[in-house]
């Protein structure tokens, strides 16, 4: 198995889907994949991070770049999400010959921006590398979803020397080991930040077969089910139910979108749902303040086997709430899917580990094939 992830690495450009490729050293990119996946992820995952282990030093060398916010909005009603639409430097260079005027002498930054679900590695100007003692999760938490369509972003870049993208960031997001969201999100026009100089990750895709991704799952038919929870799992969600051929799917197939918050007011992109629902999918808010969750019911016999997993409250009430909306009907999840699960294809964003690892033996034991469940980050 590892050497066929190893082949399917090389036809694919050298590099596992999802993001293997990004700064992060081998021991922590082996925990990016909770032990709840099972062994057959984790040996998939192995095989990208004795590639990623080679070439550590040179992953470390991030090369920064300079961009500019050039609009700061509320994207929740409380105005604690914002939008910061960003001016990423990136001139064209050109060179010209005897049988052509001229041609790019090499790609643009935005070139790198080919499916939903990738992300920017950004800081505040003149952050320095994280300190050693908090590990390598502080430098994937700088890690930011882009929250436009691949096809937007570069439409409104064409004929610029510069990259023109939008990012989510989140005022309450306040611990250090989470990334620097509070900082970024009280720049104004004309706030300056540092960009890598590559997108990273290839967006949405599974963890268990290098060849599936969303693209895979649009030409093929699949109906789709996507999950997004949080500033984190929005964006990522925005650009997918944004992309033109998403779109044209939800046209002739089912989407359903299940879109978690913690309460109405702090719910992003409402504005964009109504055109979500005009192009086809069928999008359900879930708000975690609303869905009545005591564990005080389970003081008698116990809490159940899937729920003993899950380490904090936190995550059993995020966890109970999805099993509900997705599990809990007359007809369970083909009822919610409109479609037998095995047909079906799963995009999950911004869950956390021990959720989405506890959610795939839920959507596999309902009939989902394992291999369909795609992320585009780490946990």
């Amino acid at each position: 198995m590892i050497q066929t992830a190893r082949m399917n690495a090389a036809a694919s450009g050298g590099a596992l889907r999802p993001a293997w490729s990004s700064a992060r050293s081998p021991g922590a990119l082996r925990r990016a994949v909770p032990a709840g996946f099972g062994r057959g992820a984790r040996l998939v995952a192995r095989a990208a991070f004795d590639e990623a282990s080679k070439s550590q030093a040179q992953a470390q060398q991030v090369n920064w770049g300079p961009a500019t916010v050039i609009e700061n909005r509320a994207e929740s009603a409380d105005g604690s999400l914002r939008t910061l639409v960003l001016s990423v430097e990136d001139n064209q260079a050109l060179m010209s010959g005897r049988s052509f005027t001229a041609r790019k002498r090499a790609p643009r930054w935005i070139d790198g921006y080919t499916a939903p679900g990738q992300f920017i590695a950004m800081r505040p100007t003149g952050d320095e590398p994280a300190p050693q003692h908090l590990g390598p999760s502080t430098a994937h938490r700088q890690h930011v979803p882009i929250a436009t369509s691949p096809y937007e972003s570069r439409s409104r870049s064409a004929q610029l020397d510069a990259a023109i993208v939008e990012v989510l960031v989140d005022r309450h997001m306040t611990d250090a080991a989470r990334g620097p969201d509070a900082r970024l999100a009280d720049l104004g026009p004309g706030g300056l930040v540092e960009v890598a100089g590559e997108l990273r990750g290839a967006g949405f895709a599974s963890l268990l077969a290098a060849d599936v991704s969303l693209s895979d799952a649009l030409e093929n038919g699949w109906p789709l089910l996507i999950i997004g929870a949080g500033a984190r799992g929005a964006a990522p969600i925005r650009a997918a139910m944004e992309w033109a051929p998403l779109q044209a799917h939800a046209g002739s197939h089912p989407v359903h979108a299940y879109l978690v918050s913690e309460s109405p007011a702090r719910a992003p992109y409402l504005k964009n749902w109504e055109e979500w629902r005009e192009s086809g999918a069928v999008v359900n808010p879930l708000y975690t303040e609303q869905y009545n969750y005591d564990e005080g019911v389970w003081d008698d016999v116990g809490l159940p086997a899937d729920l003993q997993k899950l380490p904090s409250a936190e995550t059993r009430h995020l966890y109970s709430m999805l099993k509900t909306a997705l599990f809990g009907g007359e007809k369970g999840l083909e009822g919610c899917l409109g479609c037998p699960p095995y047909n079906a294809a799963v995009l999950l964003a911004g869950v956390p580990g021990p959720v989405a690892a506890q959610l795939q033996h839920r959507l596999v034991a309902a009939g989902v094939q394992r291999e369909r469940i795609m992320f585009c980050e780490f946990f």
